[in-house]
């Protein structure tokens, strides 16, 4: 019975596919003879495989029933016993071996078109997937048609006319697809491969059970309302999952804790108290997305603050201040709100970072006249630990400095009080070729041609900015206040890496670490604890903290690895934490601990001295 339909349904399609192929290509050889070569895309195959397919999908699929209809035919079918079923099985095997053919009719007629063009596309015609993209996009299009066709067929039984089958075709899917289309252009959801195959083969099965349902048991009395009736269900059931994508995918967007896909965390800040950290997340979408999640460091709950594009920022970020990399709690944050896009901002306002409230809205970037006071204070925390036991903070574009009595002075680095600059040991790099010197406290302008590394109270550690040969294995000095310059002679072995917070400089040699006492040239070996000194390779910078020991960044470096670390040292001791492959310092405590991220999936609380890990919250 099947081979009988399957016959019927070849006569009576093969005119049309005949008449599209002679179609294509007479347009073929008369666009690749007739225009110029230039104006022959060598992807115009693809454009021919979407002709072709186009064509056979309205003319196959779409009047598969309302051509029964038109031909008198389809009572014949309805008085056979089983007819139905065996010609819905002959149908979609014609439907889909016409697509095929008219697919591949359509791929030969556009090579042939760029060959009578002289394009030099053709010479890779032996090997498909040298077309790259082009191979990528006749890929999708054959998906999509292939998944649309059941539906056409299901919906040719719902319409007694073949020509309302393409817009009847096209509302059905628009008012079933808009929230996810919305979904996707709105909020930027990015659609893994995955994802879609799983999409398509649902889409599939549910056509084809749509269009059995309305084909078999629908059109079993000649009804297309019945049709309707009977296979609106099955596409209804198919396409919860879409739906429920949609609402899943909205959902993710808006709240960080409902799915960990693409999360990372970029920066995070701890209260004053050591007891409150705020992480900035991050999710990679087609759009980026970001998140502020408040953490309560001694019981583990987190909570999200606020709607999805918010963000948390030290209040640096308000004030225009210069990059200290300040290793402090904080006692003040910003709190910056967006938009669905991320780009525009909606709010900015000042929180306390014990509990999250919120003190002041900032207007336009500006600092409320109500809390210039608390910002001042909360700016005090990351000091600079100079000599003599003085400390110094940048307070609202001034220099504060105070003495062990408790006495407060200042000095003014910028005329405009708009702070810019970087650390240079015990001194701030000014853009305008000028260094505050927090010992001398004043400006001092450098030759152009050298670049100070560490500000001191003493002579100033320098380097010129293109090196000269020969001149890597020392030390050079500049003095700011009579311009004289000297240099220490280094081995061959030896390198600068640091300045200690008692303005000594730290070498690193094959044998460890030893600090150097430039007025006299002595060398004090520095005593590792908790690493294997021989290992260290390099460190960072010296982070500015609450306490005068100075906390260095630290890399190890094995057979076959490579480490970070964070180190305090203290006196002629450098005591190290824990270790791991990526790690970021966010903050450091006052009773000997540190809050790190690590490979930007969880935050933990390392101990100097301690190879301990305590994972406060991860991803």
């Amino acid at each position: 019975m099947l081979s009988v339909h399957l016959w019927k349904e070849l006569r009576e399609q093969r005119l049309m596919v005949l008449s599209t192929v002679g179609c294509m290509l007479l347009i073929a050889v008369a666009y690749g003879l007739a225009a110029p070569t230039k104006y022959v895309p060598t992807d115009v195959a693809s454009w021919f495989v979407v002709l072709g397919l186009s064509v056979g999908l309205v003319a196959i699929a779409g009047d598969v029933v309302p051509g029964e209809v038109r031909r008198a035919q389809f009572g014949f079918l309805l008085r056979t016993p089983g007819a139905l079923r065996s010609a819905w099985w002959a149908k979609l095997i014609v439907v889909f071996a016409g697509l095929g053919v008219l697919g591949g009719a359509g791929f030969v007629c556009g090579e042939l078109c760029v060959w009578l063009s002289a394009s030099v596309a053709t010479e890779r015609f032996e090997d498909f997937d040298s077309f790259g993209p082009r191979s990528t996009v006749i890929a999708w299009i054959a998906i999509v048609v292939a998944v649309a066709a059941p539906w056409v067929f299901a919906v040719s039984c719902w319409t007694p006319r073949a020509s309302s089958v393409l817009p009847v075709t096209i509302m059905f899917a628009g008012i079933l697809f808009a929230p996810a289309l919305y979904v996707i252009a709105t909020y930027g959801v990015s659609v893994d491969r995955n994802s879609t195959v799983c999409g398509a083969a649902l889409l599939l099965i549910g056509g084809l059970l749509a269009s059995r349902l309305s084909f078999v048991n629908g059109l079993r009395f000649g009804s297309n309302s019945l049709a309707l009736v009977r296979g609106m269900p099955a596409a209804l059931l198919f396409l919860l999952p879409c739906w429920g994508w949609t609402a899943e995918r909205v959902h993710t967007f808006h709240d960080a804790t409902a799915h960990s896909e693409g999360l990372r965390i970029t920066s995070a800040f701890v209260d004053a108290s050591g007891t409150k950290a705020y992480l900035n997340l991050h999710r990679r979408w087609s759009r980026d997305l970001f998140y502020g999640v408040q953490l309560d460091l001694s019981s583990g709950r987190f909570s999200q603050v606020g709607h999805s594009q918010l963000q948390f920022t030290d209040i640096g970020a308000l004030r225009g201040r210069w990059s200290s990399h300040s290793a402090t709690a904080k006692p003040l944050l910003l709190k910056a709100q967006c938009d669905v896009t991320g780009k525009n901002l909606l709010s900015l306002a000042v929180i306390d970072a014990r509990d999250g409230k919120t003190l002041g809205a900032c207007e336009d970037w500006s600092e409320p006249t109500e809390l210039q006071g608390v910002l001042d204070d909360a700016e005090s925390i990351s000091r600079f630990h100079l000599p003599d036991a003085v400390t110094a903070w940048v307070e609202n574009g001034l220099v504060v400095y105070e003495d062990a009595r408790g006495t407060r002075t200042s000095a003014e680095p910028w005329p405009n009080r708009r702070a810019t600059g970087f650390v240079a040991g015990h001194g701030i790099r000014l853009r305008a070729g000028e260094v505050f010197c927090l010992s001398r406290r004043r400006r001092i302008p450098i030759p152009a041609e050298w670049y100070v590394v560490y500000a001191r109270a003493a002579d100033w550690v320098v380097q010129t900015r293109s090196p000269r040969p020969g001149v890597q294995r020392r030390i050079d000095f500049l003095n700011p206040d009579t311009g004289g310059f000297s240099h220490i002679e280094l081995t061959s072995h030896e390198r600068l890496v640091g300045m200690a917070g008692d303005e000594s400089l730290l070498l690193l040699s094959g044998g460890g670490l030893a600090k150097l006492d430039p007025e006299h040239g002595r060398r004090i070996p520095i005593m590792v604890d908790g690493a294997d000194g021989e290992r260290i390779r390099s460190l960072g910078a010296s982070y500015p903290t609450a306490a005068p020991a100075g906390v260095f960044r630290i890399w190890f470096e094995s057979d076959r690895s490579r480490h970070h670390t964070f180190a305090r040292l203290i006196g002629d001791r450098l005591v190290c934490s824990a270790r791991a492959d990526s790690v970021e310092l966010v903050a450091v405590l006052d009773n000997r601990e540190l809050v790190v991220i690590r490979d930007e999936t969880s935050l933990e609380r390392w101990r100097f001295g301690d190879s301990a890990v305590e994972i406060l919250y991860s991803l």
